[in-house]
């Protein structure tokens, strides 16, 4: 039997598919063992680990951003309340100066009166 009998009775039986498949699976399963193999898929796991990381770290600074932005608006808003808290302590003591002034007043004119009507 030679090897064209061979071939014509594994493709009417449809198994010439599964024996090249296997020819290939060999023969890539060869490849994987040699040291060249091994290199190359050692090369590829790094690339992809790299990749994994390159990914984490682009998120990370892009979350970084993201948060320094919302603080400066945070400390803006925050320097904002201090100035208007700033403005509203000067405003009471302003007025509680005049009250003080006035009261001095009136009191010095109570003194006064009780001077005139003693």
């Amino acid at each position: 039997m030679n090897w064209t009998e061979v071939l014509v009775a594994l493709i009417a039986a449809g198994l010439l598919k599964y024996a090249v498949d296997l020819a290939k699976w060999w023969s890539a399963r060869r490849k994987r063992k040699s040291p060249e193999g091994v290199q190359s898929a050692n090369l590829a796991t790094l690339d992809q680990s790299l990749a994994v990381v390159a990914r984490a770290r682009d998120e990370l600074e892009a979350d970084n951003a993201r948060l320094r932005s919302q603080l400066a608006e945070s400390d803006a808003r925050h320097a904002a309340e201090r100035a208007t808290w700033a403005e509203e302590k000067a405003s009471m003591k302003a007025e509680i100066h005049d009250l003080e002034r006035r009261l001095r007043e009136m009191l010095a004119e109570i003194e006064n009166l009780k001077i005139r009507h003693a």
